[in-house]
């Protein structure tokens, strides 16, 4: 090479020196293997061998300081596509991922004294929570009463006395118990959400929609105990009074929202998953069954709509619950939504029953 080329070639690696150093970001070093798929710390960074300089990289996202995310994490194109992969059907799954992601960020500085409590912790556990608080970008914690909150940006701390203070792991992270977390969550939910976070809490159901553990967390009557306890701080009426709807064997949050409308309107409860038998044979397992007017209602998720070979089977089986002489009602979320369709289910639901019944 002559000296007119070394020349260039130094001019150009210069610029890109000076380039690098406008942006702050190091020529692109990939991460050890260990840290490329979750959020780690700074500190645990240069542990594994991570320079400086290489943290200073504006590729990787910022949650918190001394907190970084992995690019394939922080990119919002790339976390539709992994979502994808992971298997989210709809926007609200999705949004339930990312949000999941955020309080996952938060563990590398976590400390020992620490949990992840209220919202936070409902997210982890894949519970069912209200949009407006599903996307709540604050992370948060709870700690002991007396010890020192966490005060980074981005995260809410609640203090929560000794007697209370009831923590176990979940994937790697210190969480509220589920007799703490129901407790701690009355303050931010009505009694008709409550309702729904026990029942998503007790439920044996292996097919709960997003939970995080296939199996019952707790139990009504170890809810209760902690409702009692709890008695005098903020939130103990509306937890008495969701406390006592719960109900065992619930399979979806929207079975317990149409069981609480029907109650709501006047309507006698329907059994919860009964099982519709013709001799020794199974028919169907009933989301809620009204008993004594032979009435199946059955709240239909947008999966029942997708997948071609569920929709098949459901009008097989509807076919199959009017043979037994029963009525088979079935819901969208429209007929549950106070602004289009609740009123008139509920109506149309005590006409049906009174004829039935009349005949």
């Amino acid at each position: 090479m002559d000296a007119g080329s070394r020349s260039g070639a130094g001019k150009a690696s210069r610029r890109g020196d000076d380039a690098g150093r406008a942006t702050g970001r190091e020529p692109r070093i990939p991460l050890p293997s260990e840290l490329r798929y979750s959020a780690f710390s700074v500190a645990d960074a240069r542990a594994a061998g991570v320079s400086r300089g290489r943290l200073r990289n504006r590729t990787e996202g910022r949650p918190f300081h001394g907190v970084r995310v992995p690019e394939v994490l922080s990119a919002p194109g790339e976390i539709d596509r992994l979502l994808g992969l992971h298997g989210a059907r709809d926007e609200f799954e999705a949004l339930a991922e990312r949000m999941r992601d955020l309080d996952r960020s938060y563990v590398p500085i976590m400390s020992a004294v620490q949990a992840f409590g209220g919202v936070s912790a409902v997210r982890l556990c894949g519970l069912p929570l209200p949009l407006r608080l599903l996307r709540d970008p604050t992370v948060h914690v709870i700690v002991p009463k007396g010890r020192n909150p966490p005060r980074a940006r981005g995260v809410s701390a609640r203090s929560v006395p000794a007697r209370f203070w009831s923590v176990h792991a979940l994937r790697g992270a210190s969480i509220a118990s589920p007799e703490l977390l129901y407790c701690l969550l009355a303050r931010d939910l009505s009694v008709r959400e409550l309702v729904q976070l026990g029942d998503a809490l007790v439920s044996e159901a292996g097919n709960y929609p997003g939970r995080t553990l296939p199996w019952a967390l707790t139990s009504r009557e170890r809810l209760t105990a902690a409702v009692d306890a709890w008695a005098g701080c903020a939130g103990a009426a509306p937890l008495r009074a969701a406390t006592g709807l719960l109900r065992d064997g619930v399979e979806s949050p929207w079975e317990t929202v149409t069981r609480l409308v029907l109650v709501e309107s006047g309507y006698p409860e329907p059994a919860v998953n009964f099982q519709l038998m013709s001799g020794m044979r199974k028919i169907a397992r009933l989301d809620l069954a009204d008993l004594r007017a032979r009435i199946a209602y059955e709240y239909d998720g947008d999966g029942h709509r997708k997948d071609k070979r569920q929709w098949r089977l459901d009008v097989t089986r509807s076919r199959e619950i009017q043979g037994e002489r029963w009525s088979h009602v079935r819901l969208t979320v429209a007929d549950l939504e106070p602004a289009t369709g609740l009123e008139t289910f509920t109506s149309y639901a005590h006409r049906l029953r009174a004829e039935r019944l009349a005949g």
